[in-house]
């Protein structure tokens, strides 16, 4: 068969599948379709002939064998090549071809003068390729692989794929640790996207700088250039991860001229713990203030407690290391320390309306105050009875005494302003006499008689 009719099925399948899309479960078929949405902006960007004519009739046959003179091929040679292609197929093997035309779609290329199909957008990885992509296809012979083969009447066309290459080697060279460079694509909440020459990789927000991003798009804009260092790779879902903080100046450099030993701050509460908070002295500076540190008088489970997230206070830097990038931070040692003169201002045995704030299985915590909390064991609030329910919920007012004051402990013990009497036991002597007294006809002595006041005691209990 010759080269023309060959050809002229690689144009017969191009316009069917434009207009018909009976085969979806083909790759071929998805090839063509994307090829048909896409015919306008890449004739468009490459410097082709008149664009209406591409668009609506396919390029003259005599057109394409004046480009290349050498693509009739006997029935014979174009058996063999097709064999050779059929390989490369199954191996999954590239191999180069040589540009011949523009055509409806895309090109027509040849591998030893047997013509193929090469979709625009199977061009480049880029979904849509740019200028140079098309005219670097003119230039000299490139590595394809084979997308797709259709048979029509014994006639087989291959469709072949640069994209599919391109993929392929990218994705075995590129390896975690690599330091790229990538121009901004988009930056969504979660961080920013970089084109790294037709893929795309993600630096996550938390990984921009070595100091606080709120917004992505206030750090870097669509077009900016940024470097970025591969922390993973995943080709299975062909994901790239990047780290953009490791080209950013650390903020802690210099912190300690800055910020000496012993400063005062005013900073901002960002992250609550269950041992602290950490307070932003600086853009990318979080110190960490100690529950321990954060007030003399105030008992609490959470930070969260007394402190919100967002809030500002003043702190004492006791501690801070640039090499180390960390800070202590304290409240309690810019306040003075109240418990010495506590009991002068609360004296033992006065009497307060204090509001319950926690409730634990060892007692309960009141607000005496807007600067003291006290604690109420529950062998006060309960005394004598075990395993009885703790009579207070959060929330109620209670009257309470100060029952003890220790500075040494920073400790105020409270009791219930109730009067506890504890119930008589009645007397039982005679209950017991009764019942172990038993006559003696020699001494007249009896059985109670000679029980010691100790066992009568316990007697009575039992009774």
């Amino acid at each position: 068969m010759s080269l023309d009719q060959n050809a002229l099925n690689n144009e017969e399948i191009i316009q069917e599948n434009e207009t018909t899309n009976t085969e979806t479960n083909t790759e071929v078929n998805e090839v063509v379709e994307n090829t048909v949405e896409t015919t306008e902006t890449p004739v468009a960007e490459a410097p082709a002939p008149e664009p209406a004519a591409e668009e609506t009739a396919p390029v003259e046959e005599t057109k394409v064998e004046a480009a290349n003179p050498t693509l009739n091929l006997s029935d014979e040679e174009k058996s063999a090549i097709e064999k050779e292609l059929d390989e490369f197929n199954a191996n999954g093997t590239p191999f180069k071809v040589e540009f011949v035309d523009k055509t409806i779609g895309g090109f027509r290329v040849a591998y030893k003068s047997y013509s193929m199909f090469l979709p625009v957008s199977h061009v480049s990885v880029r979904r849509s390729p740019k200028k140079e992509d098309l005219e670097e296809l003119e230039k000299e012979a490139f590595e394809v692989n084979i997308q797709d083969i259709k048979e029509n009447n014994d006639v087989k066309t291959y469709v072949v794929s640069r994209k599919k290459f391109l993929e392929a080697k990218v994705w075995d060279n590129i390896n975690v640790g690599d330091e790229l460079e990538g121009t901004v694509t988009s930056t969504p909440a979660f961080g920013v996207f970089l084109d790294l020459g037709g893929f795309e990789g993600l630096i996550h927000i938390s990984r921009l700088a070595k100091r606080r991003i709120n917004k992505s798009s206030d750090f870097c804009k669509k077009g900016d250039v940024l470097k970025a260092k591969v922390i993973e790779v995943d080709k299975e879902n062909k994901k790239i991860s990047l780290s953009h903080q490791e080209f950013q100046p650390s903020p802690w450099d210099g912190i300690e001229q800055r910020i000496p030993k012993g400063t005062k701050v005013q900073g901002i509460v960002r992250r609550l713990t269950n041992f602290g908070a950490y307070i932003e002295l600086e853009p990318g500076v979080d110190g960490l203030l100690r529950n321990g540190e954060m007030s003399w008088t105030k008992r609490f489970n959470e930070p969260g407690e007394i402190l919100k997230v967002g809030s500002k206070i003043e702190v004492l830097v006791k501690d801070i290391n640039e090499e180390k990038e960390n800070a202590t931070l304290s409240i309690k040692a810019i306040t003075e320390n109240p418990w010495p003169t506590l009991q002068e201002r609360y004296p033992v045995d006065s009497v307060y309306f204090a509001k319950v704030t926690q409730v634990n299985p060892k007692g309960i915590i009141f607000q005496l105050n807007e600067e003291l909390d006290g604690f109420m064991p529950k062998s006060k609030a309960v005394p004598g009875k075990r395993n009885a329910p703790i009579p207070y919920k959060v929330g109620d007012s209670v009257e309470v005494v100060i029952a003890e004051i220790v500075p040494d402990q920073e400790s105020l013990i409270l009791r219930p302003n109730v009067e506890i009497v504890e119930e008589e036991r009645p007397a039982k002597q005679e209950k017991i006499d009764d019942k172990f007294k038993k006559s003696s006809k020699n001494s007249g002595i009896s059985f109670g008689d000679l029980l010691s006041d100790a066992i009568i005691s316990d007697l009575n209990k039992i009774g």
